[in-house]
């Protein structure tokens, strides 16, 4: 008998001590499941935003912004980006840029918001932002190929915003009129018993030469919007036969420019001066 009590007590301790485990696993398994079908339901509607936004679909990423944001397990990162996307296609470039910096304070190396604000500069034409931040992506490692392929495409287009360019030309030429002359025949303009009156134009001037040109340009962003440059041409034409009508020509301008993208204003004083081994030909200022 004492064989089969203790028997019965020990099945009644496994019982008291296995049954709330079995019941606590069935809780825990009902949590995990709608945890995971939680984390499905986010990871869906987040793909099918992130399509939209990609595809412009810009009325279907609203729905699907509003949708997905008020999802307790949603990503802050992908909200942003989609804002950011949203606000620039409505033009609201303030808030656009705010969105993408709000992004890099998350995560400073997210390339989809680094590339976004280098091209939403480009589009508000404000080259020194775009360099700088073109220059943070380039820091990133292991950058896929076709980021490192946009990074040096845009690194020549930027170029030619801040980059002096220079030109220097010789050429060989044949002018048969160098003058001017109208080469006219001989016309009779008054006659009488005693007196013809007669007029002939000149006759052309033909000779070879050099011509040498010289151009010079240098662009100075000064911040965002404001834009300072100096632009200069020089040419001096070398006639070989007929000296006297070799001539030098000057042209210099200094400009600032204020860019938005819908206008631009600007102010260009410029210097233009042609001269001949004799005498100047004319001068001009404005």
């Amino acid at each position: 008998m004492r064989y089969y009590q203790k028997r019965m007590e020990l099945a009644l301790i496994i019982s008291v001590l296995f049954i709330p485990l079995k019941v606590n696993a069935k809780e825990n398994n009902a949590i995990l499941f709608s945890y995971s079908s939680s984390q499905h339901q986010v990871a869906q509607i987040g793909q099918q935003l992130y399509r939209a936004l990609q595809q412009q679909q810009w009325k279907k990423a609203e729905e699907l912004l509003l949708e997905y944001q008020q999802l307790p397990l949603h990503e802050t990162l992908l909200i942003d980006y989609a804002k950011a996307l949203l606000a620039q296609t409505k033009g609201d470039f303030l808030n656009a840029e705010f969105y993408y910096q709000q992004q890099l304070k998350k995560k400073a190396d997210f390339i989809p918001a680094q590339t976004g604000l280098i091209q939403l500069y480009f589009h508000l034409r404000e080259y020194k932002k775009a360099q700088l931040q073109l220059n943070q992506l380039s820091n990133v490692v292991d950058l896929p190929k076709d980021i490192i392929q946009s990074i040096e495409f845009y690194k020549v287009k930027l170029a030619s915003y801040f980059q002096g360019q220079r030109f220097y030309q010789l050429s060989f030429f044949y002018d048969d009129n160098i003058n001017h002359a109208p080469d006219l025949a001989e016309q009779v303009v008054s006659q009488s018993i005693q007196r013809k009156v007669t007029l002939r134009g000149a006759k052309p001037i033909v000779s070879t030469g050099l011509a040498h040109y010289f151009s010079f340009y240098q662009p100075v962003a000064i911040y965002s919007h404001h834009t300072f440059s100096s632009y200069t041409y020089a040419r001096y034409v070398d006639y070989h036969s007929h000296r006297s009508a070799n001539f030098f020509a000057l042209y210099t301008q200094l400009g600032y420019r204020y860019q938005k993208p819908l206008y631009q204003w600007s102010i260009t004083p410029y210097y233009e001066i042609k001269k001949t081994p004799t005498q100047y030909e004319y001068q001009a200022w404005g």
